[in-house]
């Protein structure tokens, strides 16, 4: 349950291993689901984080920024709910954050992969790494371009 202390749609899952990394690499991705970034973590790319069951905010993104010198790349599943979640960010969010010093991104996953921790399954670890670094965050676009491709 959320407190005066303690606000789920502030807080990021996976940033307590995360920040180092995102300091480092001055880039956060956020991903939507827990086992997304443990799966990722495992693999060995420690900048992913994700929302805490909680609809991606404001709050969060922030924060992500903070700790990555600004850089974002959203990296949200490829079926329903993750496109309705990135129209939401793109229509909602996002727009209210202009001047908030963030480069927000949008990744694509690579084609025929529902989310990052289905690349790793079904590529291996050092491929599935190669295709979401290449792929995904080498290729993500601003994200007023990349809601409209995805649209």
């Amino acid at each position: 349950p959320e407190t005066s202390v303690f606000k789920k749609g502030e807080v990021l899952f996976g940033v307590a291993r995360a920040k180092q990394a995102m300091r480092r690499a001055k880039l956060g991705l956020v991903v939507e689901g827990y086992f997304d970034v443990i799966q990722l973590h495992a693999a060995g790319l420690e900048v992913a984080v994700a929302s805490l069951g909680t609809a991606l905010g404001a709050e969060q993104l922030r924060a992500a920024g903070r700790l990555s010198g600004g850089r974002v790349v959203l990296l949200l599943d490829g079926d329903r709910a993750g496109n309705q979640a990135l129209e939401r960010l793109c229509t909602e969010v996002l727009p209210g954050l202009h001047g908030a010093e963030l480069d927000v991104r949008i990744g694509a996953l690579p084609d025929g992969f529902k989310d990052p921790a289905e690349v790793l399954q079904g590529m291996g670890n050092e491929r599935g790494l190669q295709a979401l670094t290449n792929h995904s965050l080498g290729g993500a676009l601003a994200w007023t371009e990349g809601y409209a491709l995805r649209v």
